[in-house]
């Protein structure tokens, strides 16, 4: 073979090998419902920090790096609402960001009640805040909550709103000494 056509011919080879071989990822979003979609969010932001994700009061969205935009839907009778109570610091939020959101209180053990406005526990129990600091709750849509957290000889107390425009992400939460 000719020393032009030798070379050529290998290109062409590599060139076809890469792409007869090439085969689109797998969708690792496919077949999510919201709430395991959320928990693949929250890993992401450790794993995988370059994929941003927020959360709307109806979608989970991610963007990925390669400008890509995926949304999965929340159920059309709950929604998520991320919490991160705090002793000391904190930051404004209204939409929820696992890839990006942080709290003071990461990993810890709280005692969250849950009362629905004018109706009885919604919940009761021990809940751990995840790595990032936040615990997240799954609420019925168009209500009032009235929340109630102790941490270690602390306590504060909130309103939570799900209606279509409600804060996913709710950073104002201070616990005080009781």
């Amino acid at each position: 073979m000719s020393r032009v056509l030798l070379p050529f011919l290998l290109g062409l080879a590599l060139l076809v090998a890469i792409l007869g071989g090439r085969q689109d990822a797998p969708d690792p979003l496919e077949g999510l419902d919201a709430k395991a979609a959320l928990e693949l969010a929250n890993r992401w932001a450790w794993e995988r920090p370059e994929v941003n994700s927020y959360l709307t009061s109806r979608h989970l969205v991610f963007r990925f790096p390669d400008g890509r935009e995926r949304r999965v839907p929340l159920p059309e009778d709950r929604m998520a609402i991320a919490v991160a109570p705090y002793l000391r610091s904190t930051h404004p939020c209204r939409v929820h960001f696992p890839s990006s959101c942080r709290g003071e209180l990461a990993g810890v053990e709280l005692y969250v009640l849950v009362r629905e406005e004018g109706g009885g526990v919604y919940f009761e129990g021990s809940l751990k805040t995840l790595e990032n600091g936040f615990f997240e709750l799954w609420l019925p849509r168009d209500r009032r909550y009235r929340l109630q957290v102790l941490y270690q000889g602390y306590r504060g107390e909130l309103v939570l709103e799900t209606g279509e425009d409600a804060a996913t992400c709710r950073t104002d939460l201070r616990l005080y000494r009781f």
